[in-house]
């Protein structure tokens, strides 16, 4: 049905363009960019969206707040209506290493999958922490299953501490109405408490370990270690080059090229040179030349490109995502190794960090967009969310 501004709604006429998207299950919005926002001292909130690299217009659904590498700085999982569906981001803020958090899990003393008039259920939805800190400001959390649709924050729940070193009081509220008060508690920790004392192993409601960092697995298939052959498309003017896939019936591929030249833009030629590589072979020479001189892309469109050329970098989306999608990225060094394979284009905040660590993505992580690349970890339960950075007080 739709509003016609009056108090009646009429029906979608066949045939219309809203009924053409509602058939394709298209969402209604796209191609907006994903905004992050920075608390500044609980005043105001300033926008980190293009330095963080997380202004990304996949159409996100939902994010995950975790701790992939266990370094005590939260880490973001984004899961997207487009492809690729989910993409992961390391945060490597500075600030964020430098602080003190500490780590805690609940545990309801639920056992059964009903609700219980005296016992919180199990996975400890809605208990709330309220931390007291040896400088006299307080911490306060609330665990929570997730922050919308297909995504769900992790059963540990991160808390900065600044440059705080321990903790004065811990009371945990839970649903069911019952407290309980911790003291004596030190940063880098990971705590579990349970609801019900008789349920932790020490039968004293609080269990207290290190919070230690994953231990790194080492993969050994990265993107450049699969190519088949040498990369025959021009490479060396520049630090990097990146490669467009293009073709003159691609209406998306079109559509691209606004971002292209804002990535162009964004780079000193001597650091990025952009490369469009067409791969349909029903694509002429002539044909190319027309179509370079009518859409005047901002890049240099390889008219003359080789049999070879366009099956070469074919093969390389194919090898990284398994299909084959107009337009991709291939992003080279000076020495024609590959650095990064992208569905549509990379981020600027990709290639800044190619330029300062030229080092190729795991194959293993295709499926995902990394920001920066990381070493796959032995365990990946994520953690809650914490703001963006954890950071000093003096610094919020």
């Amino acid at each position: 049905m739709r509003n016609k501004r009056s108090k009646s709604l009429v029906p979608i006429r066949k045939g219309s363009p809203l009924q053409t998207v509602q058939r394709a299950k298209i969402p209604w919005s796209g191609h907006e960019r994903n905004q992050t926002f920075l608390s500044e001292a609980a005043t105001k909130f300033v926008t980190v969206s293009g330095v963080s690299g997380l202004d990304d217009e996949q159409d996100s659904r939902c994010f995950a707040m975790l701790d992939f590498d266990r370094d005590g700085a939260t880490d973001l999982f984004a899961t997207n209506h487009g492809y690729p569906t989910f993409r992961l981001y390391r945060n490597q803020i500075d600030a964020a290493q430098a602080c003190n958090f500490i780590a805690v899990r609940v545990v309801g003393g639920a056992k059964e999958a009903q609700p219980s008039k005296d016992w919180t259920n199990r996975d400890g939805v809605g208990a709330t922490m309220l931390l007291s800190l040896p400088d006299g400001t307080l911490r306060y959390r609330q665990k929570q299953l997730g922050e919308g649709m297909a995504a769900q924050n992790s059963e540990t729940i991160l808390i900065g501490l600044g440059s705080q070193a321990s903790i004065d009081t811990m009371e945990i509220r839970w649903p069911s109405g019952k407290t309980q008060m911790f003291t004596g508690l030190n940063a880098g920790e990971l705590l579990t408490v349970y609801e019900n004392p008789q349920d932790a192993p020490n039968s004293t409601g609080l269990v207290t370990e290190d919070y230690r960092p994953a231990t790194p697995i080492e993969i050994p298939e990265s993107l450049s270690a699969n190519s088949t052959s040498e990369c025959p498309l021009p490479y060396g003017d520049a630090r990097l080059t990146l490669y467009v896939t293009t073709a003159t019936w691609c209406e998306a591929c079109l559509a691209k090229l606004p971002e292209v030249g804002r990535l162009r833009d964004s780079f000193l030629a001597q650091d990025l040179k952009i490369v469009g590589v067409p791969i349909d072979l029903e694509d002429t020479s002539d044909k190319l030349s027309s179509y370079q001189d009518q859409v005047k892309p901002p890049y240099e469109l390889l008219v003359n490109a080789s049999v070879e050329q366009r099956t070469w970098i074919s093969d390389v989306v194919l090898h990284a995502f398994d299909e084959q999608v107009l337009p991709a990225a291939v992003l080279v060094d000076e020495t024609g190794r590959i650095l990064h394979v992208n569905l549509g284009l990379p981020s600027i905040s990709t290639i800044r960090s190619k330029l300062d660590s030229p080092e190729p993505d795991h194959l293993a992580w295709r499926k995902f967009e990394l920001l920066p690349p990381l070493e796959m970890t032995e365990e990946m339960l994520p953690l809650i969310f914490d703001g963006l950075m954890n950071v000093p007080d003096n610094k919020k």
